[in-house]
């Protein structure tokens, strides 16, 4: 018998449809595309499965006589170092609204292998954190259509060479601000998160087929938010939240990306007050729109 772990060799890559073409599998050849260094990759299939019961007579009285699904939810946590690529998997989701094919191979050999593989999958919820010293840290919490595991992959796919560039680290990034007098260096941030919450609404409905699964996913509420972390410089960011300012926040990336968060507001200042340390301050950040340049 076979146990396979993490150490197997791993293949988690991605092929983008449009919106026309939502919750389809690729077809003939086509090129799956790498999305940097994954490092976490939690699938999620729930069919809610609900007890029919009914009143009968026998030995089977009180017991259920099927257990039916509801509805198919399949969901994907994905963890990722980003690297400098050609083409960014931001530019697919965030910029051409397209829906993710999503194949993970487990191979230990010819004779022990198996695929994963999930359609229609889009963003939830999109963070990327960093922290002095370490490699900046992404996560997308996607919905999908649906999850299987084939024999093989459908088609012919052409899989993408793995990156062999660095990965993004802390050095490599830096947050700035816009109060109204222009960007200017977030002093002394030894922390972040920037979050994108794009609520998306899953849409079930009644068909010919009889499907549980998704008919579409559709955009609602959008919800950009921020973490950060700072030693205390000056009073000005309890000015922000006293006064509650207006300010642009602004992630600068490597490879001349960023993701900016327009007009927010401060909406909680934590300043940390220890005889053995600096002053720091936990800041907590909600915006009203975002943009970014994933293009």
């Amino acid at each position: 018998m076979v146990r396979y772990k993490g150490t197997d060799q791993l293949l988690v890559q991605y092929y983008a449809l449009t919106e026309a073409n939502y919750g389809a599998e690729p077809s003939g050849s086509y090129n799956m595309a790498a999305l940097g260094y994954p490092t976490e990759l939690t699938p999620q299939s729930d069919p809610e499965l609900t007890a029919v019961h009914v009143l009968r007579t026998g030995s089977n009285a009180g017991l259920p006589i099927r257990l039916l699904s509801k509805k198919m939810n399949v969901r994907m946590r994905l963890q990722w170092l980003q690297c400098t690529l050609a083409a960014y998997v931001q530019k697919d989701l965030f910029t051409d609204l397209d829906n993710l094919y999503l194949l993970t191979r487990v191979y230990r050999d010819d004779t022990n292998k198996w695929f994963l593989e999930a359609s229609g999958l889009k963003c939830n919820v999109l963070t990327v954190s960093g922290s002095v010293g370490e490699p900046l840290q992404w996560g997308m919490d996607l919905i999908g259509k649906n999850m299987d595991t084939p024999a093989a992959p459908p088609g012919t796919p052409t899989y993408a060479n793995e990156p062999t560039t660095d990965p993004w680290i802390w050095k490599d990034c830096y947050l700035q601000y816009d109060s109204g007098g222009g960007l200017t260096l977030f002093p002394d941030v030894t922390d972040f998160e920037f979050c994108i919450d794009f609520g998306l609404k899953p849409v079930f409905v009644f068909n010919s087929s009889g499907s549980l699964e998704l008919s579409a996913l559709e955009q609602t509420i959008i919800k950009p938010t921020a973490r950060i972390t700072a030693n205390l410089q000056s009073e000005t960011q309890l000015d922000w939240l006293l006064g509650q300012t207006e300010v642009d926040l602004k992630l600068v990336l490597p490879d001349s990306k960023y993701i900016t968060l327009l007009d927010g507001k401060f909406r909680a200042v934590e300043p940390t007050l220890k005889p053995e340390d600096l002053l720091a301050q936990r800041l907590e950040f909600e915006a009203k729109s975002w943009i970014h340049n994933f293009t």
